[in-house]
Order: C-alpha cells, then structure tokens, then sequence
C-alpha cells in the first residue's frame, strides 16, 4: 500500500511540470519549479503564466531545460528577445519550427506558441522539440505582429526587443514616456541599437490616424526625430549623428498589404478533372444502354424459344380494299 501511494505521489509530482517526461531519447530524472524574482514586473507584463526547469539524461548525456509558460505566441516572442543573450547565434535548424530560435554558448533558446524554451548542456533535435512543445499542457499557437519586419537592416545582432506595455518601455526605451506610447490605444513597439548609437523604436498602431494623432505627442520629446508611415511611427531620441539618423529613417517604408480570403482550389476548379469527368459519364451512360439492349434482347430470345407470346408481339393486319361499284 505504501509503495502504491509513494507511485501515486511521484506521478502527481511529475504532473506538476509544464516540461514533459520524455524529449526524444531524453528521459526526465527531475523536475522543479523555476522561481522568478527578477525584473517581475516585466514577465507580468507578458503574462507569465507558470515556470519549470527538469534535467534529463541520454545514457551519460545530461540535459537541463528552462521553460516559461507566456499570455501568447507575442509575448513568448516578447520574453524571447528580452532572455536571449548577446552573443547568440542563429539557429538555421529551428528555422522550419520557429523564427524565433538562437544557439547560446551552451544550448538553445527557442520560443514556440506561448512557450519559450532554454536548453542547457545539449539542443535536442529539431522534431523531438516540435514534438515537445505541441505536448506541454495549455500550448497555443498565434500569429506573431508583422511591423518588426519593417525595422531597418543593419541593427547589431540580438538587439532588438518587443516593447507591449510600459515595464518594457521603461526598461529598453525610457526616453518615451507611457503616456506618450499610447499604449490603451492598442500600441506595441520594437526598438534596435544600430551602428554609431543610434536606438531606434517602431511604434505600431492599428489605424493610420491613431499614429498620426500621436506623431505630434511623440515630437513634443526634447531631441526627438520622428517620421510617420502609414500606421508606424519611427522614433530616435538625441541621436549623436543627424544625418546618420536621418538615413535611418529613410529606411522605414510602410507598405500596406491587402489579403483576400480564398476557398481551397479543388478538383472542380480543374478543366481537364472536368472534362475527363464528362468522358467517363459518357462511357457509363453507353455501358448502361448497351448492356440494357443487350439484356433486352436475351429476353426476346427466351420467350420465344419458350412459345410464350404476348400481345405487344402479334401483328395486326387490316384487309383494307376498296369498296366495289354496283351496277
């Protein structure tokens, strides 16, 4: 009885974790909860959820994984750029599982859904971690915002960060106030170091005249250099190079994209699916009369051979003469 409440407790135990017991060959051999305790107001602002950190052993192979459970896919990829490290690199592997993907100096760090992943010690392969995100309790998947795509190229590698409320602005953009953001008003930002110090933040809303109103708040900053387009608003703050500044916003360029919603092609939308269609209702439908004319026929032949006879088979003859003339 004991041990059956021991197994029963164990399993409760393992239960607790978001991580599963098994990634790939990996076998889970602990499993705790992962504490938060620094910049808390950050990963509130994400919606942290829950945290959990297991070790897992392949033969003599140790593996230890980090994972924080986020409000979304946006914030997942919000806690991706605030936990990677500067001197990550890409991970062209994950590039079929996740945009948001970096090798660190001892693993990786991967965000899938609203899951961000760190493994430490060894990077499990690519479908043994698709495999595991799709099994960890509570997992969606959303679209990620598409505005980062229009920050300028040429930003210094890892330094880009997703700004969705005012913790993060404090923290990787402060030189613009909340109130400024907008942030009631649906606003999420990017901002990227570039090259001679320059910072420069992407403020999206989700109407061009929401960012136009707010244009004129933004140009009340000291220092600031802001260019609208479309619903973005570009922001530099006290740059050390005008020109160089300038160059950079010339780079944002907002291009509005229509998408139409297409029923799935069929094989009804194919003219030759069509026209083999009609050849082979056109060989059934003479299949069907031959085989009607056929069976017909052996009908004929069998009642005759058996003397039967119907009325439909005697032919009626009407002797039909003239009438004589009488003398």
């Amino acid at each position: 009885m004991k041990s059956i409440l021991l197994f029963f407790a164990a399993a409760l135990a393992a239960s607790a974790g978001v991580l599963p017991g098994v990634i790939g060959p990996w076998k889970q051999v602990s499993d705790a909860p992962l504490p938060v305790n620094t910049d808390r107001a950050l990963w509130d602002e994400l919606g942290l959820q829950d945290s959990d950190s297991a070790v897992y052993k392949d033969k003599n192979q140790r593996l230890s994984v980090d994972a924080w459970r986020l409000a979304d896919s946006t914030a997942a990829m919000g806690a991706f750029d605030f936990v990677r490290p500067a001197t990550a690199k890409p991970a062209p592997a994950y590039n079929d599982l996740t945009p948001n993907a970096a090798l660190t100096a001892d693993g990786a760090l991967i965000a899938v859904g609203n899951y961000l992943v760190a493994f430490h010690g060894a990077v499990p392969e690519p479908n043994d971690a698709a495999n595991m995100f799709r099994s960890m309790p509570r997992y969606e998947h959303a679209g990620l915002p598409s505005f980062p795509d229009y920050l300028p190229s040429g930003e210094i590698p890892n330094s880009v960060r997703y700004i969705g409320g005012p913790a993060a602005l404090k923290q990787f953009f402060p030189a613009v106030p909340a109130s400024v953001a907008a942030f009631h008003l649906g606003a999420e930002a990017s901002v990227a170091d570039y090259p001679g110090g320059l910072k420069l933040a992407l403020f999206s809303y989700s109407l061009p005249a929401l960012a136009r109103d707010q244009a004129a708040a933004f140009e009340k900053i000291p220092g600031a250099v802001v260019k609208r387009t479309g619903p973005l608003l570009a922001v530099l703050v006290q740059p050390k190079d005008a020109n160089a500044a300038e160059r950079l916003l010339s780079q944002v360029r907002y291009q509005a994209t229509v998408t139409t919603g297409q029923p799935p092609k069929t094989k009804k939308d194919n003219p030759g699916n069509l026209l083999l269609n009609v050849a082979l209702l056109i060989l059934i439908l003479a299949g069907f009369c031959l085989a009607s004319g056929v069976l017909f026929g052996l009908l004929r032949m069998i009642f005759r051979r058996g003397g039967a006879s119907g009325e439909g088979e005697e032919i009626l003859a009407l002797h039909l003469e003239a009438p004589r003339e009488v003398r």
